[in-house]
């Protein structure tokens, strides 16, 4: 079992170059969609546990499952990193986490947010070796997030510490491995519905610098590009995602194209708990390779406007899925 952290390709020469480029872009590009989506009308209120939610401190819409019933704003564009937006004019807390489906929407501008894993454990059977058992801790795992502009953020996603212990009952053998992780940087950029609407948008490309020590890796350049989307269902929370990656061959020194789709599904439960459920699915181009399926549902509750607690477990649906993982965890935002 090799760690790999959420959503998360060009090799390094390419990468690097590329998502400079990309980036700058991003800058760009996002001061312009800011200025189209700030004149546009604002969204009035309506009776859906997100918009009670906003006005009352009811039930906590989590991030890619909700699209904000926000206060009425004129223009945010001219808020930056430097030029924070103030409290009045702050959307929702949204965040990229607990399930695997990131929500489109950012960071408001010259703000930070830190969302993490407390803990988490993970158990697995590797596919093809019923003797083998792996396991595997990691202590917060974590995302930190700057607001850049109103519509664009970047992202520092990274383990401090994890831990994988595997044994083969057949030899007796246990081997023990642990230590940092791969650094992940990222940045979202949202095309639409980032205050108000119907529907909302965004593209997050990242980009995987091996930097874990021992064998918690697979020792390559990796990264992609996310696509994140959400629509306003009244009294429900639907977000999807499709991720395109370039991975690293296991083994090999090759690279081979992998696509991920996920569906997140969440209602209120009671004031401000609410219940989550996803479906998550990856495919991948390697030979020899199965397709990875995974039933994922956690709980979330809003403690407060800036904090939000989840806690949960993603079960695997097929051989190549990981038999269980855990997790308790928080959103802070700054």
């Amino acid at each position: 079992m090799k760690w790999q952290q959420h959503s998360e390709l060009p090799v390094a020469s390419v990468a690097g170059v590329g998502l400079g480029w990309l980036a700058a872009v991003m800058v760009v590009s996002g001061v312009a969609a800011e200025t189209a989506d700030a004149t546009g009308p604002s969204r009035v209120s309506t009776n859906s546990p997100a918009g009670q939610a906003a006005d009352s401190g009811g039930s906590f819409p989590y991030p890619e499952v909700k699209l904000k019933e926000v206060k009425r704003q004129q223009d945010k564009s001219s808020y930056t990193l430097f030029n924070p937006t103030p409290d009045e004019g702050m959307r929702e807390l949204t965040a990229d986490r607990p399930d695997k489906t990131d929500c489109p929407y950012t960071v408001d501008a010259g703000h930070f947010q830190v969302e993490m894993d407390y803990a988490n454990y993970t158990w697995d059977a590797p596919i093809g070796q019923p003797d083998m058992k792996a396991q595997g801790y990691q202590l917060a795992p974590m995302n930190l997030k700057v607001g850049v502009l109103n519509n664009l953020d970047f992202q520092l996603v990274l383990s401090p510490w994890q831990s994988l212990r595997t044994e083969d009952k057949n030899t007796g053998t246990v081997e023990r491995e642990s230590g940092f992780g791969d650094v992940i940087p990222r940045a979202k950029l949202n095309l639409i519905g980032n205050d108000s609407g119907p529907f909302a948008l965004a593209l997050i490309p990242f980009m995987k610098i091996p930097t874990a020590q021992h064998t918690l890796g697979n020792a390559g350049w990796e990264g992609g590009v996310g696509i994140p989307y959400a629509f306003d269902v009244p009294d429900w929370s639907l977000g999807f995602q499709t991720t395109l990656s370039l991975r690293h061959d296991e083994p090999g020194d090759g690279y081979h194209a992998e696509i991920a789709n996920s569906v997140t599904v969440g209602h209120a439960v009671i004031g401000n708990l609410e219940y989550f459920v996803e479906f998550f699915s990856s495919a991948s181009t390697e030979p020899s390779s199965d397709w990875v399926g995974t039933f994922d549902t956690w709980f979330t509750y809003k403690v407060n406007k800036d904090l939000a607690l989840d806690a949960g477990v993603y079960l695997g649906l097929t051989e190549a899925a990981e038999n269980w993982h855990l997790w308790v965890g928080m959103t802070k935002r700054f």
